[in-house]
Formats: structure tokens, sequence, C-alpha cells
């Protein structure tokens, strides 16, 4: 038994909503990188008095012993763990060269979008103005342009 085409269709939108990156109004230091030292759960990070950033479980197996930490004390924690790891200049220079090449990367696959992008805007456009050539010659009518006047519209929208 095959789904309908409506129903693939809210499907495939609930799975993109689902599996898009969430939208963060503050960008904490270490948020998504901590986990609970007692029970494993995640370490969330809140803005306290729009100045002051406090880090502390997230309490998803239940209350949970950790206090709040300050992220200045996280900080410090933190760059107590990592202060003896070492990195050979050579792997640290590889590293460095492979952010490089894949950020070069990202940034022409994002121009190649810009300008397909781009392409299909003028394409719209162009049949956007022939539409309007074939009515003003009378070759189709007004529902028929008004109707693929408006989804061309909303096409140019969504593209821009």
């Amino acid at each position: 038994m095959g789904w309908s085409a409506a129903t693939a269709i809210r499907m495939a939108k609930r799975y993109v909503e689902r599996n898009k990156p969430k939208r963060r109004k503050h960008a904490f230091a270490f948020a998504g990188l901590l986990r609970c030292a007692h029970d494993g759960c995640t370490v969330t990070a809140e803005l306290q008095k729009s100045k002051y950033v406090y880090y502390r479980c997230s309490h998803g197996r239940g209350k949970c012993p950790l206090p709040y930490m300050s992220e200045q004390e996280v900080s410090d924690r933190m760059g107590e763990v990592l202060k003896d790891i070492y990195v050979p200049e050579m792997i640290a220079q590889t590293i460095v060269d492979s952010l490089q090449s894949d950020s070069a990367r990202a940034e022409a696959e994002r121009q190649k979008r810009i300008a397909a992008t781009q392409q299909r805007i003028a394409a719209l456009r162009g049949r956007m103005d022939q539409m309007y050539e074939d009515k003003l010659d009378g070759k189709i009518d007004d529902e028929f342009w008004t109707r693929k006047m408006n989804e061309w519209r909303e096409q140019e929208r969504r593209l821009e």
C-alpha cells in the first residue's frame, strides 16, 4: 500500500523540519561540549541578568547534585585539563590546512549555489516577461495569466 502524494509531501516537510539545525539565541562558549559527571546528561548554559553565563546539568534523568558553574569556572577547569596537551607543529599545520581547504570548498559550493539560484531567477523573470507579452498579444486569457504569475512570483520570492 503506497502513500498519497500529499502524505509523502507532509512526511518530507516534517523530516526537513526535524533535521534543521537549532537556531540559538546566544552563542555560549561551551554549548554542546559538556556532559554531567554525575548522571551523563547534557550540560546546558543559561544567561542570568542578561550578562552572567552559568552551566548546569539539564536534569534529564531527574534531580542532580551538580551545582551551577559560572562560565569562568568552567573555562578555568577546561584550561587545566587541556594545558598539558601538546600538538606537534606538523599536525597543527595539517589541521589548519584541512580547515582552510574545507572552508574554501564550502565557499566555492556556496558561490555555485548562489550563481545557480540567480540563473533560475533570471530564467523565471524571462518567462514572466514572455508571458506578459503573450497576454498583451491575446494569446492567453487573464485567468491563466494571473494564476501562472502568482505561482512564478511565489517561486521568485522563495528563490530570493
